[in-house]
């Protein structure tokens, strides 16, 4: 007929519909005594599993049967925690929040097991109690001072935003309160490492590039003095150095968020400033100093930083003719030196050898034309924009230098090459983005043609996780072309494409 036994969940229900019907205040202990079983019930149901758990909690979620320090009784929502239940710092900042604090009372009618029980289920049930770094709604993560598509015509609602911060983050920064400043720093120190960073895209088509700013968050607190240190001044995360932070603060950066925001920067470049004043003084600087004059350079470091230009080079594969060359280009040949004493000469010339020219004839032949490449070569040509344009700008993959010039609709001119012949069908993943001199050497002076093929299934045969989180200098493949030392590099979306592809095939 329906009727359910009066078990456990029974009487929770019974005792939580006492205080909806009882908005007036009944302090007894009996509420000390439902407490207990609120949080005992709630314990057992966590050890049942996920689903028992969201039922358990959802009970309590909607009364209101936890006291505030007015004395009100109130939802879980609507309080935070503080001492003397426990240490948060929050009831200082009930105007920023707008929560009571938790009455103090329960620290007391509870044992010390009993109330760290209480405080677990509280936070499960979801109390203020620290704060928080979210993910903004879209229409506030444009609104970052760093999104560098807010004034492109093209941004809109096709468009991609990522960002990061803290619910009033501003309020709180300004509020110049050690409580304050505790909760924000274990925020920080705390949050998830890709929460410093904004992502920002003006399609959120897969595939598009993102271009990666400071989050909100970082900005935010980037800009204020919020810091305090040990005199009590409140200085910003530039200022402050980890020698003056105030003791209540614990320095841990295993996340890099302080890197992020600076944190005693200034103390890093006067550090630096130093050390260039104090190495500029020695006799050794002076030595270098006159190496250097000798070797026709204006410091030091400007020798310094040609020769790292020059380690750079070595490691790409370029030699320092080839950047003497690019630098300072041969002059073009003269034409003009082309020229015949006698101008009318060349003309007469034409004519008597005009009668000995053979005549143009034309015949038909077959051939085999593959009608697929350029319907493939149109799709591989987006689709290598996507992968290699940085910054607006179309490199090529082995030169890695700008795309040489632009067509008359203001769009990159470069080749698209086949990258594998061994393919059964063309996939528009199977090409490479060159300038039109590399494309010329891979396709004519290619000397690694044979070997190209196993140096690709290498970089391939790395997990999907290896290869998505490689940088460059671990997705090259040498190729010798023209005599020369080369390196082809690719991004890790297009080789994991092509993984995919070999997976295919195979």
């Amino acid at each position: 007929m329906g009727v359910k036994p009066f078990d456990t969940k029974a009487a929770i229900k019974l005792r939580l519909r006492f205080y909806q019907s009882s908005p007036s205040i009944h302090i007894t202990n009996q509420h000390f005594v439902n407490i207990k079983q609120f949080v005992s019930y709630w314990k057992d149901n966590v050890k049942e599993g996920s689903w028992l758990r969201r039922e358990t909690e959802d009970l309590f979620k909607s009364v209101e049967f936890i006291l505030d320090s007015t004395l009100h009784w109130r939802k879980i929502f609507d309080i935070c925690l503080d001492s003397p239940v426990t240490e948060t710092g929050l009831a200082e900042l009930t105007s920023i929040h707008g929560k009571n604090p938790i009455w103090s009372e329960y620290s007391k009618k509870l044992n010390k097991n009993e109330i760290k029980d209480f405080i677990e289920f509280l936070k499960a049930l979801g109390v203020m109690f620290n704060l928080e770094s979210v993910e903004l709604e879209r229409n506030d993560a444009v609104e970052n001072p760093n999104n560098p598509y807010k004034n492109n015509p093209k941004w809109g609602r096709v468009s991609y935003a990522q960002d990061y911060s803290i619910p009033e983050l501003g309020k709180y920064l300004i509020a110049k309160k050690v409580s304050a400043s505790i909760i924000i720093w274990n925020t920080i120190i705390h949050t998830h490492e890709d929460h410093a960073y904004a992502r920002f895209a003006l399609t959120s088509k897969n595939g598009q590039p993102t271009k990666l700013v400071d989050s909100l968050l970082v900005y935010l607190i980037k800009k204020y003095a919020w810091i305090p240190n040990k005199t009590g001044d409140f200085l910003t995360p530039q200022a402050i150095t980890r020698e003056t932070l105030h003791p209540n603060f614990p320095f841990n950066d295993s996340n890099k968020l302080l890197t992020a925001i600076e944190f005693g920067k200034e103390e890093k470049n006067q550090a630096e400033t130093l050390r260039r004043q104090t190495e500029q003084a020695s006799s050794l600087y002076q030595t270098k100093a006159n190496v250097a004059k000798n070797n026709g350079f204006d410091s030091p470091e400007e020798m310094d930083e040609s020769a790292k230009l020059a380690k750079l080079a070595k490691e790409m594969g370029k030699s320092l003719n080839d950047i003497r060359s690019f630098l300072s280009p041969p002059n073009p040949p003269d034409f003009s030196n082309d020229a015949s004493l006698n101008a009318n000469r060349p003309g007469e010339k034409i004519k008597e050898a005009d009668n000995d020219d053979p005549e143009r004839r034309t015949e038909i032949r077959e051939r085999s034309v593959a009608v697929d490449i350029s319907e493939t070569k149109i799709a591989a040509k987006e689709y290598l924009k996507d992968r290699y344009i940085k910054d607006d700008v179309l490199h090529c993959q082995i030169c890695k230098q700008p795309m040489p010039f632009k067509l008359a609709d203001g769009s990159y001119y470069f080749e698209v090459v086949e990258l594998l012949k061994n393919s059964h069908k063309r996939h528009k993943q199977n090409y490479i983005a060159l300038c039109p001199t590399d494309a010329a050497k891979f396709l004519y002076a290619n000397e690694s043609i044979e070997t190209i093929s196993a140096s690709i299934n290498a970089l391939i045969a790395r997990t999907m996780e290896e290869i998505n989180n490689s940088n460059d200098e671990a997705n090259i493949c040498q190729v010798n072309m023209a005599g020369n030392p080369e390196t082809l590099t690719f991004s890790p979306i297009h080789l994991l494409d092509l993984k995919a592809i070999a997976s295919k095939n195979s």
